[in-house]
């Protein structure tokens, strides 16, 4: 089974976090990206929308070592858009 990927809410939330990290100074993509198991190029495609998802893992990692939630970061999409495949509404045979 495949581990459920997380998409990123916002990249200013991360970048501001990341200016602003636990130990009181910021935090660079490389040294995020060493942390938390990531390369300093997936770290700043996260930050400059190329890149919206990471595994549910390093979302946790990411925000464990920011010091936030994780839920303050990432969410788990939707795996169908809302209302895809629904009968609700419809005419049934």
């Amino acid at each position: 089974m495949k581990e459920p990927r997380l998409r990123l809410i916002d990249p200013r939330v991360l970048r501001h976090l990341m200016q602003h990290a636990p130990d009181g100074r910021p935090i660079s993509g490389k040294t995020l990206g060493d942390r938390v198991g990531l390369s300093k190029s997936k770290i700043s495609a996260l930050l400059h929308e190329e890149r919206a998802t990471v595994t549910q893992r390093k979302a946790e990692h990411i925000a464990a070592t920011l010091g936030v939630h994780t839920g303050a970061l990432f969410f788990e999409p939707l795996s169908t858009p809302t209302g895809m495949g629904s009968r609700i509404g419809k005419d049934t045979p």
